[in-house]
This record gives structure tokens, C-alpha cells and sequence, in this order.
């Protein structure tokens, strides 16, 4: 940490449990760079073969354009009953513009319900 360029780096990766139960967890940080900007990652994997929780999280915040970007995606379930979230959101861009896009799909396949907002 801490180099020309004043930028901080973190990684972070774990790996929990036996064969049959497996936790991973994966992290990684950036932070004050040259533009000021920071970003985060971060991906956690729980559970077993039949059921298997997935979280997909990014940030990009205080760009040189004092934008602000958060993904989020959340994939909940087993093959016959899934659930997946998707979240997307865009603030305070130079034109001051908001953008929210979001999709959720749940259900099983015979059963799916979709909802998409967009404004």
C-alpha cells in the first residue's frame, strides 16, 4: 500500500468447509487513486451442489466526474427453484442524470416471474 500514486490495494480470498459444503469468499479493494476513485468488489459463493447462494457486489464511487455506479447481483436457489436479482443504479453523472435499471426473475421453470424498471 501506499505507492506513487497513493493508491491502496486489498485482496482478500478464503476458502471454508469440506467437499460437500464449500465457502468462498472473495474481496478486493481499491482506494484512492490518482482520480480519486474507489472501487470494491466483493463475491461470496455458499453452499452445496444442490443449493448454491451466489452475491456478485461492485462499487465505483467519486470518479473525476463525481459519478456513482453500484451493481448488484444475487443468484439465490437450487436448479429447480432459483432467484435472481439484478440491480444496477447510476447517480450524479456531470449532466446530473439518475438512471435505475433493475430485473428480478423468480420462480421455477414452470413458474418464472420477471419485472424489469428502467427511470
Amino acid at each position: 500500500m501506499g505507492t506513487a500514486g497513493s493508491s491502496h490495494v486489498m485482496y482478500k480470498r478464503r476458502v471454508m468447509g469440506t467437499a460437500s459444503s464449500s465457502h468462498v469468499m472473495y474481496k478486493r479493494r481499491v482506494m484512492g487513486t490518482a482520480s480519486s476513485s474507489h472501487v470494491m468488489y466483493k463475491r461470496i459463493t455458499m453452499g452445496t451442489a444442490s443449493s448454491s447462494h451466489v452475491m456478485y457486489k461492485r462499487r465505483v464511487m467519486g470518479t473525476a466526474s463525481s459519478s456513482q455506479v453500484i451493481y448488484k447481483r444475487i443468484t439465490m436457489g437450487t436448479a429447480s427453484s432459483s432467484h435472481v436479482m439484478y440491480k444496477r443504479r447510476v447517480m450524479g453523472t456531470a449532466s446530473s442524470s439518475h438512471v435505475m435499471y433493475k430485473r428480478r426473475v423468480m420462480g421455477t421453470a414452470s413458474s418464472s416471474h420477471v419485472m424489469y424498471k428502467s427511470g
